[in-house]
């Protein structure tokens, strides 16, 4: 299975063993940081609404796997905005999201939930692991200021991870879409993660 995880992009790396930690290692070191940020949210007494938590999540997903978790990346990759840029556009999106949320909007939920994803998901605010983030944040915000369940993304995230799978082309093709302003497709396919989005 072809992941996100390339031999390029090992730069700081905390996992050290003889040999080398493989990729697969490395995904087992995520998928457990994972599976504890996840608790970490449900219990945590920071404001989920603001920029900071989003950071320490991030950081608490991959903290024990690479230095520069929860880090705002200093490259320019080949999606996202630019480095100088992602400061202030993290801001305009909590910004967005707390008039989403406001009685000054009518905004369906599927719909905030879809911008929501998709900004963060734009934004590309980290060195790697922005998919995985921008979902873990999307369910914090279903579960924590909605009241709903989280979403079931690809039965637990793996197929979102296979660069290969038809389940990571298909989200990939919905955020390209609202990339360009159709946030259509995005609802369309988050609708179908949830019976609760309407």
């Amino acid at each position: 299975m072809a992941t996100d995880v390339t031999v390029h992009d090992r730069s700081g790396l905390l996992l050290s063993s003889s040999p080398e930690p493989s990729d697969e290692d490395i995904n087992q070191a995520e998928l457990v940081g994972i599976v504890e940020a996840t608790d970490w949210a449900k219990r945590s007494r920071l404001n989920s609404t603001e920029v900071k938590f989003w950071q320490r999540l991030h950081e608490q997903m991959f903290g024990q796997v690479w230095d520069w978790a929860g880090v705002w990346r200093q490259h320019a990759p080949n999606i996202g905005v630019p480095p100088h840029d992602i400061q202030s556009k993290m801001k305009t999106l909590q910004d967005d999201r707390a008039f989403w949320l406001s009685d000054e909007c009518d905004i369906t939920v599927l719909e905030l939930i879809s911008r929501f994803h998709h900004g963060l998901v734009y934004i590309h605010p980290f060195s790697n692991g922005n998919g995985r983030w921008g979902r873990l944040m999307t369910d914090v915000l279903a579960v924590r200021e909605l009241g709903l369940a989280p979403l079931t993304w690809a039965a637990g995230g793996d197929d979102l991870r296979d660069l290969e799978s038809k389940e990571r082309k298909e989200y990939v093709a919905t955020i390209k879409a609202a990339d360009t302003g159709d946030i259509e497709p995005l609802m369309a396919y988050l609708q179908h993660l949830s019976s609760e989005l309407k």
